[in-house]
């Protein structure tokens, strides 16, 4: 997690702090997103809305489009021009 729950930073750190991660290797979507979401219920206070940055490439562990459909709602920032349309499924609904 770049950001903990409840954590309060100016925009511009959370900049810095995403320009910061290293990335490179194997990238599990799916268990990022089941992290996600044991955090949240963990934090007795669910909130409206969770962020996912990724690159998209998803090199390791099932489909994330499950575990996307267990938020409320889920906001992807995408980090570099590949994947546009495979990170852009706009048509995954969360359960009512």
């Amino acid at each position: 997690m770049i950001i903990g729950f409840g954590e309060q930073i100016k925009p511009l750190e959370a900049a810095y702090r995403v320009l910061r991660t290293p990335v490179g290797g194997i990238t599990n979507i799916s268990a990022a997103m089941e992290n996600g979401l044991h955090v949240l219920a963990a934090s007795g206070n669910r909130p409206d809305h969770a962020v996912l940055i990724t690159d998209g490439e998803r090199t390791a562990g099932p489909d994330p489009c499950d575990p996307a459909k267990k938020f409320k709602k889920l906001l992807v920032v995408l980090v570099g021009l590949r994947n546009t349309v495979l990170t852009r499924k706009d048509v995954i609904e969360a359960p009512d």
